[in-house]
């Protein structure tokens, strides 16, 4: 039992008798915090003072909780202040280390590129999913590559031999999209697309229409969503 703990229960008028029970059982604040009336009343007659301590136990455990919460974000402050004091010391060799690798960057002939299939469906476009032929494909090319280039590559490998799950490469109207879903001009090139928008992966789409043929609902999923790299 600590000594604030006896100095309370000694002001409620507990006695010397039942305070030495207390320190035989071992009695302390976080038993009292877990006793049932019936067992406090063995060691504190007194109803009220039984509140009373209840109570006090209740303030202290919350005081002590505090503590930590303030303790804790102190130290999270200070091992902030540590990081950024380390970040500024390095910024120097990190700014050398992003030159190096945007000239190496400018200097290599090819580039990697995402690449998947986008369906016009019900009024809306849907992202193929592989187990329908689609997904998303990794593919390195050069920098000098045209759109009109990635669009022969892509019908080449959604529509193996022509032919897809969804149709027959000469059932569809095509078009290169980006990101945003955004119609892509056919002469850009891959470094202009990467110059344009400064993303560290480019992806592209394959985007298709149903043309004379329509398509089976059954092919396309009203709830077919995005899938993710």
């Amino acid at each position: 039992m600590d000594q604030e703990l006896e100095a309370f229960l000694m002001s409620r008028n507990v006695c010397e008798d039942n305070l030495q029970r207390m320190k035989m059982d071992e009695i302390d604040r976080a038993v009292l915090n877990v006793m049932t009336d019936a067992e406090m009343a063995k060691y504190i007659p007194s109803y009220g003072s039984r509140l009373a301590v209840r109570s006090f136990c209740h303030i202290k455990e919350t005081d002590r909780r505090t503590t930590q919460v303030i303790h804790r974000l102190r130290q999270n402050i200070a091992e902030g202040k540590r990081k950024r004091s380390f970040a500024e010391s390095s910024s120097e060799r990190n700014y050398d280390l992003m030159a190096r690798h945007r000239n190496t960057n400018a200097s290599r002939s090819k580039r990697r590129i995402e690449l998947g299939w986008q369906h016009y469906h019900n009024h809306d476009i849907h992202q193929v999913r592989s187990k329908n032929g689609g997904g998303t494909r990794h593919l390195a090319v050069e920098k000098s590559t045209m759109v009109k280039q990635i669009m022969e590559t892509a019908k080449n490998l959604f529509f193996p031999e022509g032919k897809s799950p969804k149709g027959s490469v000469e059932d569809f109207t095509y078009e290169i999209c980006d990101f945003k879903k955004q119609s892509v001009d056919m002469t850009t090139t891959i470094a202009d697309l990467y110059e344009q928008s400064k993303l560290k992966m480019l992806r592209l789409y394959l985007c298709t229409k149903p043309t004379v043929h329509s398509v089976p609902d059954s092919d396309v999923s009203d709830t077919e969503i995005h899938e993710q790299v």
